[in-house]
């Protein structure tokens, strides 16, 4: 989802998360230009997740989550 945060209202979003906490899609990834925005609502899930960073085409793990 790119940027997906941005384009949706509170109430779609938490909606959004909702679902994704449930699994009901397999492994998603978001691009989000605001990364604390997207670490905001991840960090409310009970789920399993990871920020990576892409710089200049290196990848880094910024934050990793497990909480299965």
């Amino acid at each position: 989802m790119d940027d997906v945060f941005d384009k949706l209202d509170d109430h779609r979003i938490q909606k959004l998360t909702e679902m994704i906490e449930l699994h009901e899609f397999g492994q998603v990834f978001i691009t989000d230009a605001r990364p604390e925005r997207t670490n905001h609502f991840l960090e409310k899930l009970n789920i399993e997740w990871k920020v990576i960073a892409v710089d200049n085409g290196t990848l880094a793990v910024q934050k990793s989550i497990q909480n299965p």
